[in-house]
C-alpha cells in the first residue's frame, strides 16, 4: 500500500487534447508513468461524461484534468471509494474557497443551485480481485458564462458570482485537497469517507422523483434518499421498502 503518493508531482499540461482520460490511458499503455501523474488541458475537444455523454467546454475557460492512480491495495469491489474520495475532496475545497453550497449528485455530478457545475469520470483496470490502475477524470466549469441551449442545466463558478479565477491557481488548490484526503482511501477509513460523502449528497434524507430504467418502461416514482452502499448503489426507500439501484438503472427527474 502506498499512502504517501504525491498527486500532481508529475504534471503534464497540454495545449489541447481530445480527452484527458484518453491521453492518460494512452500513457499507461505506452509506458509506466508515476502514480499521481496529472494530465491537464484548458481545451478539451472531446471530453467524456457519464454514460457516453459529451462534456462541452469552451477553450481556456474551464478545468479538465485526469489523475493516474495505481491503487492495487483496493479490491475491485472497493472501487467506488475512489469516486467518494474524489467527489468529497472537490466539493469540500470548492465550498471552503467560495462559500457555495455545492453538492454531489449521485453518481458522478457536482451540483450547485440545481445545476451541473462539474462531473467526474473514473475508468478502472482490474487485475485478479484488485485494481491495477485507475484514471480519474474531472471537469469543472469555471469562467464559461454561456452554454449551448441543449444543455440547460450547465452552470459555472462565474455564473454563481465567482469571477476572476486563474485556472492554474484553482487546480493547485484542488490538488492540495486531493493529496490531503487520499489517506481516507489508502488507510481505508470508510466510515469517515461515508460520513463526508453523505453530508454532501444531493437529496439525502429527502423524497425525490426518479425515473425507473430497469424494465424499459421509464416509469416515474418517488423515493427517500437513504444514501449509497459500499458498492456505489443508491439506497432508496420506496413505499416502505429499501431498494438498491446501480448507475444505469434510474435517473433523477
Amino acid at each position: 500500500m502506498n499512502a504517501s503518493i504525491s498527486i500532481g508531482k508529475n504534471f503534464i499540461q497540454l495545449r489541447e487534447t481530445g480527452s484527458t482520460n484518453d491521453y492518460a490511458l494512452q500513457l499507461l499503455n505506452a509506458y509506466n508513468p508515476p502514480e499521481g501523474t496529472i494530465v491537464s488541458t484548458f481545451h478539451q475537444k472531446k471530453g467524456k461524461g457519464y454514460q457516453n455523454n459529451v462534456w462541452i467546454s469552451e477553450k481556456d475557460k474551464n478545468l479538465s484534468f485526469s489523475i493516474i492512480l495505481k491503487p492495487a491495495f483496493l479490491k475491485a469491489s472497493e472501487q467506488f471509494r475512489l469516486n467518494q474520495w474524489l467527489c468529497v475532496s472537490l466539493v469540500k475545497k470548492l465550498r471552503f474557497l467560495f462559500g457555495l453550497k455545492l453538492q454531489i449528485k449521485w453518481p458522478n455530478d457536482l451540483f450547485l443551485d440545481g445545476k451541473k457545475l462539474g462531473g467526474v469520470l473514473i475508468q478502472n483496470s482490474v487485475s485478479g480481485n484488485h485494481l491495477k490502475h485507475s484514471v480519474l477524470g474531472v471537469g469543472i466549469n469555471v469562467n464559461q458564462s454561456d452554454f449551448p441551449d441543449d444543455i440547460p442545466l450547465a452552470y459555472s463558478l462565474i455564473n454563481a458570482g465567482v469571477d476572476g479565477l486563474v485556472l492554474t491557481d484553482l487546480l493547485s488548490e484542488l490538488v492540495l485537497e486531493l493529496n490531503s484526503k487520499y489517506s481516507l482511501v489508502s488507510m481505508k477509513q470508510w466510515s469517515v469517507l461515508n460520513e463526508a460523502y453523505h453530508s454532501f449528497l444531493l437529496g439525502w434524507k429527502e423524497k425525490r422523483s426518479f425515473k425507473n430504467l430497469i424494465d424499459g418502461n421509464e416509469d416515474s416514482f418517488e423515493g427517500e434518499v437513504l444514501g449509497v452502499d459500499e458498492f456505489g448503489r443508491l439506497q432508496l426507500k420506496v413505499e416502505r421498502e429499501l431498494r438498491l439501484f446501480n448507475f444505469k438503472e434510474l435517473e433523477w427527474e
